[in-house]
């Protein structure tokens, strides 16, 4: 039955009660078991040391394997040979030199009256086929919020404008051999088709909806070669054709923005220092210091660097006389073109309206030169007159022999920055730019230099370079305007650079009767020049003659392509109100920024006469053109009545207030990437 409550509260008393002695008589018996347990003993242990025996004395390198199968008997690769006759009507034959017994290379002397013939192994000459595509995407479009009360226009609106400049810089270029289109190695129409573009190349004209680039430089022929610089001959090419010591063309490190040259610099060290020494073994290493800023507050939304840069180096194929069966096509193209649509604003408080900054000057810069130098063949003691060459080697290739080297190097880079800035410190630093995108290919190539190339179809030599340069730079800034705050907008640099040296002339002449059999005796399959070829005057003086035959074409082709495109349009609100006050100076940094395209082709070669059966045919262009629009509706983001109303479309619903955002919520992936298809549109 149910308990009345004195007798369940006396209940609970007895039960805790019990608890109570029960949790005594444990502590009782634990008590005991540990008095009764030995003590622990916390003498250190020894440690003792290992013995290691080696009861083994090693011997040397003996393997014994005797149950391997004997190697087969595997024949050696033919050897590719060579030719080489010697007239000797007087001197009997000597005996050949031997070749290894187990190849097929074939021996002499052939049974010729007064004439000793020796097949020796040969070195073939290189074909080479070098295709080099670099990419480098960078979407750096950072959101820094402090209140969120700043109007932002979405970075989208800011991407469909640069690659419309894109699009628009790419149409100015001069003609020139796309590989995408046709075939990555230039055949004979090809080059033929590509030297009709070039003749008949006129730069397209403006409409009244949209602005084209203005041709700044359009040269052909010979008008060409020298040194050109945003439209102007600095230099015409010397007379005797020697190198000048002095640097011709501007240097890229010379003309850097004020910001990024006063950075320290790798090499701006106090003396050489030993890239291999090391340091010694009983000092500490040393402390890196803690990031420091300079006093006051700097503010950094550009200050971009992109460089694209590529070297070719070639000393391949080549001889003083050449005979070419079909046609010789020689075309050097460089094409140069700058647009840069930048701004500056500095508002008052009240919105991202046009305002009171000043942009400082920015460079834009096309720079070219083209120089062909003298190479004369050395003179040696054996090139006295009335010698004429005793003996010859012939080399054969099957085909065509080609060197062609396609470089494409792209660097995008889109830097739209929306940030608010306030100041709660003493001295600071806030950098949402100074990126570094490169992009860089050096080739050098080796080849054989002959005495005589007879070439059984074309000689094609193709020297190309394309070069884009597009920034989109219109910043708007809005805040409190104070004496204590400078803002660097503007002060960019765009530099097209392009090098083109040839070193050895080629005279186009007319074909001989002698060089004509000796072409006509190849394309028989004749391996062999006869003794009239070798008594020719263009080769008085020589004691020996190395030919090259080529069955097919004679082709070199040297194709640059580099476009470096950024877009810094940023935007930024001041809220310094309370802050000026007191004194502290501020600095906004929102442009200087530095794009380069260095393209440089050497050519090292000889003094050449080139007898062409077929047509002849040799033409240069250079094309510079530039678009600076330092115009802009508020948005900063149109280059043209038409775009204008485009942007305008595409803003409306695409500018949002921040202050319905989450100030500390991170950037999407479809914001941070935004307009990475339409990139992708432009580029293919």
């Amino acid at each position: 039955m149910a308990l009345d409550r004195i007798t369940e509260e006396i209940a609970h008393f007895i039960g805790m009660f019990h608890l109570g002695i029960e949790a005594d008589r444990l502590r009782l018996e634990y008590d005991a078991f540990a008095a009764s347990r030995a003590e622990t003993d916390h003498t250190p242990t020894e440690t003792p040391m290992p013995e290691v025996s080696a009861p083994y004395a090693l011997k040397g390198f003996v393997p014994g394997l005797s149950y391997e199968h004997p190697q087969a008997q595997v024949p050696l690769l033919p050897l590719p040979t060579i030719e080489v006759r010697a007239l000797m009507p007087d001197v009997a034959a000597p005996p050949p030199p031997q070749a290894p017994a187990a190849t097929d290379s074939r021996a002499g002397p052939v049974a010729t009256e007064g004439q000793v013939t020796w097949i020796l192994p040969e070195i073939a000459p290189n074909s080479l086929l070098i295709v080099i595509s670099q990419t480098a995407d960078l979407f750096d479009n950072d959101l820094v919020l402090v209140t969120g009360e700043t109007p932002f226009t979405d970075p989208q609106v800011m991407v469909a404008a640069l690659e419309h400049a894109i699009e628009l810089a790419q149409h100015a270029h001069a003609p020139g051999h796309d590989a995408a289109d046709g075939a990555v190695v230039p055949r004979a129409n090809d080059m033929a088709a590509l030297a009709e573009a070039m003749a008949t190349f006129a730069p397209a004209a403006g409409t009244h909806t949209e602005a084209a680039p203005h041709t700044l430089l359009l040269l052909r022929g010979e008008a060409a070669q020298g040194v050109h610089i945003s439209g102007a001959q600095t230099a015409p090419p010397p007379d005797d054709g020697a190198p000048s010591d002095a640097p011709a063309l501007p240097d890229f490190t010379e003309l850097l923005p004020a910001f990024l040259a006063a950075r320290p610099q790798s090499g701006d060290t106090a003396g050489e220092k030993d890239a291999f020494a090391l340091p010694p073994r009983a000092l500490p290493p040393p402390q890196i210091a803690p990031f420091g800023v300079d006093p006051g507050h700097t503010v950094v939304t550009g200050a971009n660097t992109l460089v694209n840069e590529a070297v070719i180096s070639q000393s391949w194929i080549d001889a003083p006389v050449i005979a070419v069966a079909g046609d010789a096509i020689r075309l050097d193209l460089v094409s140069q073109v700058i647009l840069r649509h930048a701004t500056s604003d500095a508002a008052p408080a009240q919105g991202m309206g046009m305002g009171m900054g000043m942009a400082a000057p920015s460079r834009a810069i096309n720079a070219v030169e083209i120089d062909i130098r003298d190479a004369p063949a050395p003179i040696t003691a054996s090139t006295a007159g009335g010698v004429f060459p005793q003996s010859w080697s012939v080399t054969r290739v099957e085909g065509d022999l080609i060197a062609v080297n396609h470089v494409q190097q792209f660097a995008f880079v889109s830097d739209f920055d929306r940030v608010e800035v306030t100041v709660t410190a003493a001295a600071s630093y806030l950098g949402t730019g100074e990126n570094t995108v490169l992009n860089t290919a050096v080739l050098r190539e080796l080849g054989f230099h002959y005495d005589l190339i007879l070439v059984g179809g074309d000689m094609i030599t193709l020297n190309q370079i394309h070069q884009t340069n597009v920034l989109l730079d219109a910043d708007t800034v809005a805040g409190a305007h104070h004496p204590g705050v400078t803002i660097t907008a503007g002060d960019n640099l765009q530099y097209n650079r392009a090098e083109i040296t040839q070193v050895g002339r080629d005279e186009m002449v007319a074909m001989r009767d002698t060089f004509q059999s000796a072409l006509a005796d190849m394309a028989g399959g004749g391996r062999d020049i006869g003794p009239d070829l070798a008594r020719d005057a263009l080769f008085e003086g020589r004691s020996a003659l190395k030919v090259l035959q080529v069955e097919g074409d004679l082709i070199k082709a040297n194709i640059i392509e580099q476009h470096a495109y950024l877009g810094d349009s940023d935007q930024i609100g001041l809220m310094l109100e309370d802050f000026l006050a007191s004194g502290q100076p501020v600095e906004v940094i929102t442009g200087s920024n530095a794009q380069l395209n260095a393209a440089r082709l050497t050519d090292f070669g000889l003094d050449s006469t080139v007898m062409v059966a077929g047509t002849a045919y040799s033409d240069a262009l250079i094309h510079q053109a530039q678009l600076i629009d330092p115009e802009a509706p508020p948005t900063g983001v149109g280059l043209v009545p038409l775009a204008n109303e485009a942007v305008a479309f595409l803003a409306d619903g695409m500018t949002f207030d921040a202050r319905d955002a989450d100030p500390a919520a991170p950037q999407s992936l479809a914001e941070h990437l935004a307009g990475g298809d339409g990139l992708n549109a432009v580029l293919s």
